[in-house]
């Protein structure tokens, strides 16, 4: 089994969550994160969508190069082409962590 930890804006939350329930995921959520990192500042302002949410994941070893290759498809490739507009410098606020 291996813990996924997705950081991201919570302005996403309508496009994540149910990406996450179609993929039958169970998970932990964390509200109202606040920090700074490459994509800003998420000080809980309306300008960087208020703040950030955390999802953590327990996904099992066999699903895991599914789950990889499904954020790879959808956020990597239509998602960020939907939210990013061409030479846009700042990266999409959406991380994913994968931990042993």
């Amino acid at each position: 089994m291996q813990m996924v930890m997705m950081i991201f804006r919570t302005s996403l939350e309508d496009e994540v969550f149910p990406w996450l329930e179609q993929e039958e995921l169970p998970y932990t959520r964390l509200d109202g994160v606040l920090g700074k990192g490459a994509t800003g500042h998420a000080p809980g302002s309306r300008t960087w969508g208020g703040s950030n949410t955390i999802v953590l994941l327990g996904i099992a070893d066999d699903r895991l190069a599914a789950f990889r290759e499904s954020v790879s498809k959808h956020w990597a490739q239509k998602f960020a082409s939907t939210h990013l507009k061409p030479g846009h410098a700042t990266p999409l606020p959406f991380h994913v962590f994968v931990f042993p």
